[in-house]
């Protein structure tokens, strides 16, 4: 049974071949994606160019050249496709490169962890300045705000009036204490 790339490249072919210039461009453009998607960064590349520019010449000169040029065209294309068809049956389609993809992935990865990493950090040390500067009645007030208000739009105004509420020497301490905590202000400055 034939796969599926090589039943794609028999009807490429059949096209071109019996195609005019139009016909044979449309199918050099399905051809281009072809080599593009299972075989990038190939030798193909310099073919299909070659192709594409007799094609091009065809299309826009209507003199007697055309049915040489578009002859080229079609040799030239008919034969990366003999070459293609005869790769694939010979060593298959090339499994692409999927280490360096697994790898730029997993960077990604890595660097999201350790930002995720470092905001818990800093929300845990963010807590800790809270309680240490706040009555544990005036914290349970304010996630009592937040665990009531999801949405920040809703809950920020609530909170802003409550730490009003505790006096401005807490507002000040707090701010002065997440300043000076050692963990924020190593990143700050």
């Amino acid at each position: 049974m034939r796969s599926k790339e090589l039943i794609y490249l028999d009807n490429l072919q059949a096209k071109i071949s019996s195609g005019d210039a139009t016909e044979v461009d449309n199918q050099l453009y399905l051809l281009e994606r072809f080599v593009d998607r299972n075989f990038p960064n190939s030798a193909y590349y310099g073919r299909l160019k070659e192709a594409k520019h007799y094609i091009n010449y065809s299309k826009s000169n209507g003199c007697d050249s055309t049915k040489t040029t578009l002859y080229n065209a079609k040799t030239t294309t008919l034969a990366i496709i003999e070459a293609l068809i005869e790769e694939i049956e010979n060593f298959g389609i090339p499994i692409k490169n999927e280490m360096k993809t697994d790898k730029s992935i997993n960077i990604h990865n890595n660097n999201n962890n350790n930002i995720t990493q470092n905001q818990t950090l800093n929300l845990d040390t963010f807590k800790e300045v809270l309680k240490e500067n706040l009555t544990g009645k005036q914290f349970t007030e304010l996630e009592a705000i937040v665990a009531e208000d999801k949405t920040l739009s809703v809950a920020a105004p609530k909170i802003l009036d409550k730490i009003k509420s505790f006096g401005g020497d807490v507002a000040s301490n707090v701010l002065a204490g997440l300043i000076t905590n050692p963990q924020i202000f190593s990143s700050l400055f």
